[in-house]
């Protein structure tokens, strides 16, 4: 094997003009999907108690204002006291006059910085630039220069970066390109083994050769112990799943592998224990299980035991594999068992290319897809090749290897993110930045500039969300606005904002570049509310309402006089009768003056007016037996009734002229919102609203991302 040495070359920036400027195309990374190959990194290290996302601002506009960005694509990544700028060309010259700028108005922040050319001969060696301030300042830099021999030569060993086409392809299609991937090492090293990645299988680990995990193994990177439990099963599949996310020729080789065989219980005391918060699995049913338990087609026990877990426990993020059952025989064509779980994230495969080694923006045949239970979050490559314990290369494909690729995102920005991670759930955190960090093919006409948008295509059950992108997930989670659960409770506080879709949360007002592709993304936790269940009758609206406080009487002659409704049909909602109650209520509320009590009370009914889903395996007589004898009975006389189990929000964004932007649609009600939309330049506003009226707090994780794209490299 062919080894190219890392160098860095040290020089000493000087004061050169820069290259005639010419106009500026757009600041945001190009056309992010077909990322370039990195070859130039600067390393900006920045002094303790700094504002790290205020001086990356800085740079952005510092960098926008030197023209740079219509000649070479480069792109920021924040790291521990660190801002990484990587460039597609070794074109030190055009950069560093601007740096030296950047770093003299600065020096009160930063402590130097530094070049690294990527993966260049070794002749190209020298002493790294560095800008001297003080002792300080010089002892940091020298610690920087101690590490990066032992980086490097680790790095030689953990990826040896002479990947097949297939993966190289695979991970640049993500952002994940070989300059990011060696940065990251780089810039995560002195954090080895910190973050532990969970691999669940139900096979026994391989090690007669650990192949292309043999410096994992080395380091203690890779934990076997819960593999000693069954000598039974030896088998290739976790092998290779360990590849993708740590391998020499995989993603994130300074995580830790801890090997969780499938009876592993989610509970607080054995999570704490295993220290494992982020885990993949990437196996599930057999399609004859799923024949003979027709049950676990629906929300059933095993995705609410995934969905409970991930609410006790704020660290847990847990990655599914969507299936490879579509196209079998007997077919399960859409999500099923524990995939069902509305916390969890569910990836599913890309297909490839015939002709060469790329993947295809399109589902592999074999991907399950998303159904009116729970949605497919993203997809993304789903055929790697691998190495056997023979040292022979072989491909094998399936959402088993396409959910590894989203975990290695997920521990990558915990490495990298620990600040956003910090403020609250990191299921619902990663979720939101990962739909928004990524683009569905389809629904973006890209000429050479996104010229038109198609929401039709922002999400589908095949594809769910699009195909995430390393880049455009970390700017998302950069700019992640945690909402903390608050009382739902509806009352007269006067600090307290409605409107007609309910209780206003959070309030954002956001400027976008003209022509970027924006999405804006909200996720919240799935949970059973533990309050009892309200239930209503609609021909009874207009008297009293869950805790027995008079209403407003509406102006309609229809006073509510609702159809009955049919039988429960099982997909998760219960069908309603005309809703011309809420309609009149509606517009007493918008044609008349009320004093704040009276309005608060109108809003109450008009919260009632929604359905909510409620858990398919529980029958009918099991859910009314939780109720009162006096609802139960009137429910049942009445066949008219709602339950309200579960914690809603609304997400509504406003253009400059107050026009509201279409929410994309999920093809049902689950636990996230997406509105994605081509900017004109001018300020949005974004409002997150509480949508439900349960006795219960409940946290958001609002996150947005926009994309300029002036070119297609493909």
């Amino acid at each position: 094997m062919n080894k190219r040495l890392i160098i860095k070359r040290a020089i000493l920036i000087g004061i050169i003009p820069i290259v005639a400027s010419v106009p500026f195309l757009g600041i945001a990374a190009n056309n992010l999907q077909y990322t370039s190959n990195f070859e130039l990194g600067f390393e900006i290290l920045i002094k303790d108690n700094i504002n790290k996302k205020t001086l990356m601002s800085k740079l952005e506009q510092h960098l926008y204002k030197s023209y740079l960005r219509n000649q070479y694509d480069y792109k920021f990544f924040e790291f521990d006291k660190k801002i990484t700028i990587l460039a597609n060309q070794d074109k030190y010259d055009y950069f560093k006059w601007p740096l030296k700028q950047f770093f003299d108005e600065n020096k009160k922040d930063i402590d130097g910085i530094l070049i690294d050319r990527y993966l260049l001969e070794e002749n190209w060696y020298k002493r790294p630039i560095i800008f001297k301030q003080n002792i300080d300042s010089e002892k940091r830099i020298q610690e920087e220069l101690l590490w990066y021999g032992a980086i490097v030569n680790n790095f030689e060993q953990a990826s040896t970066l002479e990947e097949t086409e297939l993966n190289y392809n695979n991970f640049k299609y993500v952002g994940l390109d070989k300059g990011t991937r060696y940065f990251h090492f780089k810039n995560t090293f002195r954090q080895l083994g910190d973050v532990i990645v969970g691999v669940s299988e139900i096979d026994k680990f391989n090690s007669n050769n650990f192949g292309r995990l043999e410096w994992n193994n080395d380091l203690n990177l890779l934990d076997l112990e819960d593999d000693k439990i069954d000598k039974k099963y030896n088998k290739y599949h976790p092998n290779q799943v360990s590849e993708i996310i740590a391998g020499s020729k995989g993603i994130n080789q300074t995580v830790k592998l801890k090997l969780l065989r499938h009876s592993i219980k989610l509970d607080d005391e054995n999570l704490q224990k295993l220290k494992t918060y982020v885990i993949n699995n990437s196996y599930g049913f057999t399609k004859e299980s799923i024949k003979d338990h027709p049950y676990l087609r629906k929300y059933n026990e095993y995705s609410r035991a995934i969905d409970e877990a991930i609410v006790k426990n704020p660290e847990l993020i847990y990655i599914f594999s969507a299936g490879n059952s579509f196209n079998k025989e007997p077919a399960v064509k859409e999500l099923v068992g524990r995939k069902l779980s509305l916390n969890s994230i569910v990836v599913g495969a890309l297909s490839k290319y015939e002709y060469n080694n790329r993947p295809a923006p399109a589902k592999a045949g074999y991907s399950q897809i998303g159904n009116n239970i729970n949605y497919l979050s993203v997809t993304t490559p789903g055929r790697f090749d691998f190495i056997k314990p023979t040292k022979e290369n072989f491909e094998d494909q399936g959402t088993s290897f396409s959910a590894p690729v989203v975990t290695a995102i997920a521990s990558m920005l915990l490495q990298t993110n620990k600040e956003q991670f910090d403020e609250g759930h990191n299921s619902i955190i990663f979720k939101s930045a990962l739909i928004t960090g990524s683009w569905s093919p389809g629904s973006i006409n890209w000429l050479p500039y996104p010229v038109s948008l198609d929401p039709n295509y922002s999400y589908t059950n095949q594809l769910g969300f699009g195909i995430p992108n390393y880049y455009l997930v970390k700017e998302a989670l950069r700019n992640l606005i945690y909402i903390k659960g608050e009382d739902p409770l509806l009352s007269v506080d006067t600090n307290q904002s409605y409107n007609e879709n309910g209780k206003i949360v959070k309030i954002v007002n956001k400027k976008f570049k003209k022509g970027s592709r924006v999405r804006v993304g909200l996720s919240w936790l799935y949970e059973k509310a533990n309050d009892p269940f309200n239930s209503y009758l609609i021909n009874h609206f207009n008297g009293l309402n869950a805790n027995q406080h008079d209403l407003s009487k509406t102006n309609s002659d229809a006073k509510n006089n609702s159809k009955p409704i049919n039988e429960p049909n099982w997909t998760g909602h219960i069908p309603i009768g005309d809703g011309s109650g809420c309609i009149d209520l509606w517009k007493q509320y918008y044609n008349k003056n009320h004093d704040k009590k009276s309005s608060l009370d109108i809003i109450a009914q008009l919260n009632q007016c929604k359905v909510h889903r409620y858990d398919e395996e529980l029958d009918l007589k099991k859910k009314l037996g939780d109720l009162d004898t006096y609802e139960r009975e009137g429910i049942m006389n009445n066949k008219i009734f709602w339950i309200r189990d579960r914690i809603s929000f609304g997400l509504y964004v406003y253009n400059s002229k107050n026009e509201l932007i279409k929410e994309i649609d999920t093809k049902g009600d689950f636990n996230v919102r997406l509105v994605e939309f081509l900017a004109d330049g001018e300020e949005y506003r974004i409002e997150v609203v509480r949508q439900d009226n349960l006795f219960k707090a409940a946290d958001a994780a609002l996150t947005f991302a926009e994309e300029i794209s002036d070119e297609d490299q493909y």
